[in-house]
């Protein structure tokens, strides 16, 4: 259940971005990893966070089709250290926006 939680966590913070994307008329990403790398290029997030939000997008391309062959490991890293980045990106998107 965690694997399924982490991608769907992923999958809310890439539609947002791609969301914005559309709203803000960005450059059309080419693949959801570049979906945050518009939004770093356009100054919403700092280059380090937008690197790691790619690497999540990645993640959760791995999840989605190999999602029995993903080592549980990975999935409980991810979640212990990197589910902050997707916090601090939901916290930066509803500055930027309101609500």
């Amino acid at each position: 259940m965690p694997k399924y939680y982490l991608q769907v966590s992923i999958e809310c913070c890439l539609h947002v971005a791609n969301h914005v994307i559309a709203s803000e008329r960005f450059r059309v990403p080419k693949d959801y990893a570049d979906s945050f790398k518009v939004i770093e290029e356009e100054g919403l997030i700092k280059s380090k966070l937008g690197k790691r939000l790619q690497q999540m997008a990645k993640f959760r391309n791995r999840l989605v089709h190999l999602y029995g062959d993903i080592d549980d490991s990975n999935v409980h890293r991810y979640i212990n250290n990197d589910v902050k980045d997707l916090v601090e990106f939901k916290s930066i998107i509803i500055i930027r926006y309101g609500r």
